[in-house]
């Protein structure tokens, strides 16, 4: 029988990611989700649906005008994959943080004001900020009954959901000169030419 890789193809071997020998003894579990690229240098706190929701509201908020945004418009901006994009903003439409109209003229705009829309509000429908959430991936992790990390990771948990639920997307949309950052983010930026 033909593996989906076709005949001959040989699928490259995963290397398991480099465990912390601190963390010996403890169940193997992650606090990221599966689509979350996580390296040595360059920690996330955030899924990539989430980075890419919260650029496309960013995206569409330092618009002048209220007109719909198409989907390839976007994600061509973005440089992100349209498909996946698209999922997403149907996501926050379906939420009401977007409107969505059909048709040649159609595309997605804002459904409310940025300067009352939270980050935590567009996150949220993605990634589980909640304040409770185990840093270590235990299923409960309380005062009576903590983790190794559980004391300092809470005043670090609690200050993260407090600026998620306090910055707006208007906030954020405020420098138009850091704005032009979510058009091509550090990780995929090229270097720019010696002069």
């Amino acid at each position: 029988m033909e593996s989906c890789h076709g005949a001959g193809t040989a699928r490259s071997p995963v290397r398991p990611a480099r465990r912390d020998p601190r963390l010996a003894g403890l169940p193997s579990f992650s606090y990221y989700h599966d689509n979350r690229k996580q390296s040595e240098d360059n920690p996330v706190i955030l899924s990539q649906t989430a980075v890419y929701a919260l650029r496309a509201m960013l995206h569409l908020a330092e618009r002048p005008d209220d007109q719909p945004v198409r989907v390839d418009d976007i994600a061509t901006a973005l440089d992100v994959p349209r498909n996946y994009l698209s999922k997403i903003l149907h996501v926050l439409a379906r939420r009401g943080l977007l409107r969505s109209a059909r048709g040649p003229r159609g595309g997605f705009s804002l459904a409310g004001l940025a300067s009352r829309t939270t980050l935590l509000e567009v996150v949220d429908n993605f990634d589980n900020l909640d304040r409770g959430h185990c840093l270590l991936g235990r299923p409960e992790c309380r005062d009576d009954d903590p983790c190794p990390a559980h004391g300092q990771w809470k005043e670090v948990a609690a200050a993260l959901h407090a600026f998620f639920r306090n910055t707006t997307i208007a906030d954020l949309a405020r420098n138009p000169a850091q704005l032009r950052s979510i058009h091509q983010p550090e990780s995929i930026r090229q270097p720019e030419a010696d002069q």
